[in-house]
């Protein structure tokens, strides 16, 4: 009966506090297996004493507290697998096998000498429970490292592996290292501008109006502003962008000047750096605009979508810091952002949040393989970007949200978008791929070769 009481080898504990070999002790005359369904808390749901046992397990680990609460039981079973006749296989959410996570536990894992020997790849968890959690779990199992065969299953079907990379995929055991510059021979993309105004320097269309019908000198000061989502969802807002050589002009307008000082009072009421901003509330908190055409990337998309919808945006229009921007970029970058392949690497390299997928800079676009194209490959490339972008404008009524809803996607734009994915796929290599593990296994491989040439000082 529940709940589980200590009695014979039954023990009823913080499995994350117990020394695991006093309740089960190691044999060497005898198998081992550890089984389980840790449970599954982000680093940002941990309860207190949550948050210690944490400390306790993964200190020495360096960057425990960005894991989540799972990472205690691979760990510990990590430190109690080595060296012995233990294997180990626990269910887990897949966040195990995404992301910064990746590059935070697995590292550890395998310097004990354990490898991966079976992966079932990221499936939705279903169950017989009235209320099922939403969520999408992975099986792992983990031994000493072995010449014995090692297999991958996904869906019902399962092939016999050579390795099994932490990404759960046919690949050497290597994993994301965070980058500052792209590998390959990419703009940088940064984020967006912030206010950090309490909503201050934002204005509705109808506030817009409101201001330039008021007096007309508004007009210069009033800019189109977009967000992530704004995009996506066809969200018309504008804010107040003010150079430092026109806020006495500027201040002249009443309508502003009550605003910057609303914006001053909310930044006065918070730390240290607002503070400072007070002094300056017609800027934004934190500008990284160029008044250039530019790309710009969600900081945020479904995972239920076949692509990641990109835009281009004018130099007049302010990109915030809810999405991610390329300045100056040539439209090819736009078909390689908007590829199969760069979506696929993305769904793994990039952190997910319940159905959705949080995009990483540093872990998925400045670690993203290309090869070195050609000026033909880049036109070629460009040609089926215009094409993308006809077939969007056929259903200008629509919002980009709506474009790109698996169920709902026009035909002419989805075969727009297979044939940019053919372009950008034959960079890599003549012959097609045939599913998307072939072609995370032909990325992987390509990462692991541009980084090894990076590290011994060869041309890429």
């Amino acid at each position: 009966t529940l709940p589980l009481k200590e009695g014979g080898n039954i023990v009823c504990g913080n499995a994350t506090r117990i020394p695991w070999e006093d309740v089960c002790p190691k044999d060497k005359n005898a198998e081992i297996y550890i089984l389980g369904n840790p449970p599954y808390f982000g680093a940002k749901e941990l309860l207190p004493d949550q948050k210690e046992d944490m400390n306790i397990v993964l200190s020495d680990l360096g960057n425990a507290k960005r894991l989540d609460y799972i990472g205690c039981w691979f760990k510990k079973a990590a430190d109690y697998t080595a060296e012995s006749f233990a294997k180990y296989a626990f269910v887990s959410t897949d966040s195990i096998s995404q992301g910064e996570q990746v590059s935070l536990i697995w590292p550890y894992i395998f310097s004990k000498k354990l490898e991966i020997f079976f992966a079932y790849q990221p499936f939705k968890w279903t169950n017989n429970a009235k209320n099922q959690a939403g969520v999408t779990v992975v099986i792992i199992g983990i031994r000493n490292v072995s010449n014995d065969p090692k297999f991958i299953w996904s869906n019902d079907v399962y092939k016999k592996s050579n390795n099994i990379s932490p990404y759960l995929i046919d690949a050497s055991p290597v994993y994301m290292q965070q980058r500052n510059d792209p590998l390959s021979s990419l703009p940088k993309m940064i984020l967006g501008s912030s206010g950090f105004d309490g909503g201050h320097l934002l204005l509705s269309p109808d506030e817009k109006n409101d201001f330039i019908s008021k007096d007309s000198r508004a007009e210069k000061y009033i800019r189109r502003f977009m967000s992530g989502s704004d995009f996506l969802k066809g969200t018309e807002r504008y804010c107040l962008w003010i150079n430092d050589n026109d806020i006495a002009d500027a201040q002249k307008i009443s309508d502003i000047a009550n605003r910057l000082d609303a914006c001053k009072k909310f930044r006065l009421s918070g730390g240290r750096d607002a503070k400072k901003a007070a002094a300056v509330p017609h800027r934004f908190f934190y500008r990284t605009h160029r008044d250039t055409p530019a790309i710009l990337f969600p900081k945020t998309t479904s995972g239920r979508r076949e692509y990641v919808p990109a835009g281009f945006v004018d130099g007049n229009t302010i990109i915030s810091n809810a999405s991610f921007v390329v300045y100056d970029a040539d439209a090819y970058i736009f078909g390689i952002l908007s590829s199969k392949v760069h979506c696929i690497w993305l769904g793994v390299t990039s952190a997910k949040m319940n159905t959705s997928y949080r995009y990483s800079v540093n872990l998925t676009y400045n670690t993203f393989p290309i090869p070195s194209l050609t000026e033909k490959q880049k036109e070629t490339i460009t040609t089926h970007v215009y094409n993308v972008l006809e077939e969007r404008e056929k259903h200008s009524e629509k919002t980009m949200a709506e474009l790109y809803d698996p169920d709902k996607m026009p035909d002419g734009l989805r075969e727009a978008h297979h044939h940019l994915d053919l372009a950008v796929e034959r960079c890599y290599r003549s012959k097609q791929f045939t599913s998307d593990e072939e072609r995370l296994e032909y990325l992987f491989k390509l990462y692991e070769d541009m980084t090894a040439k990076e590290k011994a000082g060869g041309l890429l």
